[in-house]
């Protein structure tokens, strides 16, 4: 399902925008100083989530930002809850199907991303587990698993 980016509707500029980075990857923490400054000139930057500490539930933001690969992107919207914001995932992992933008292709489209001028996919993710004896024994969603966990955990 596609739909618009809502701060235009609101009246607002510019979107409010978290960035998620796992700085302790070496190549996320260069990137991130590099595309700092090339987010705030088109978008309020309310927060730089180092840590994995921000809470989705307090801060209002319009999108998210994530710094890494398709593991991060799951990570984030497994985060965001109840909450949930569009999310541009910068590939800075190995494999990209759903952060297939490189750090260049992220400073040609960033203008226009933060005039709302883009669709905005929306994606299910499922979460499953294994309950054995009435023990749920797992709960991590299938796309984050590595892949010699995979088929034990579908098993």
């Amino acid at each position: 399902m596609k739909t618009e980016a809502i701060w235009p509707a609101l009246g607002r500029a510019r979107p409010r925008v978290a960035v998620l980075a796992s700085v302790n990857r070496p190549r996320v923490r260069a990137e991130l100083q590099k595309l700092e400054a090339i987010l705030a000139r088109s978008a309020d930057i309310v927060a730089i989530d180092q840590d994995e500490s921000f809470d989705f539930a307090q801060t209002e933001v319009d999108l998210c930002v994530v710094l890494g690969g398709d593991g991060s992107i799951l990570s984030a919207a497994r985060r965001m809850g109840l909450h949930q914001k569009p999310v541009i995932g910068v590939n800075l992992g190995r494999l990209g199907f759903l952060a297939a933008l490189g750090e260049e292709e992220l400073g040609a489209i960033w203008p226009e991303v933060c005039a709302g001028k883009y669709p905005i996919d929306e994606h299910l993710m499922l979460q499953c587990a294994i309950v054995r004896a009435a023990q749920r024994q797992g709960g991590t969603p299938a796309g984050e698993l590595p892949p010699s966990q995979l088929a034990y955990q579908l098993a």
